[in-house]
């Protein structure tokens, strides 16, 4: 699907929760809080941008101490 359509389907969707927000927000207090939590991650799915991972092509650099500190405090005995 294109974006045009997909933006389309995306602001009607926005459209239909806006119109009935305050009939939703009853429904949504009736329902169990596990079913409530289950609805409110579905419709998001419409509503919201869908977030993607990224990769990043820098390295991370370390900067390794002097010395080992551990190395101090072996063979004292």
């Amino acid at each position: 699907m294109d974006d045009e359509k997909t933006n389309g389907i995306r602001e009607r969707f926005q459209s239909i929760l806006t119109d009935n927000f305050d009939q939703l927000a009853k429904d949504l207090q009736e329902l169990e809080p596990k079913d409530r939590i289950k609805f409110i991650l579905e419709i998001t799915r419409f509503v919201l941008p869908t977030l993607k991972s990224i990769e990043s092509k820098e390295s991370l650099t370390v900067e390794q101490p002097l010395f080992d500190i551990t190395t101090l405090y072996r063979n004292k005995d």
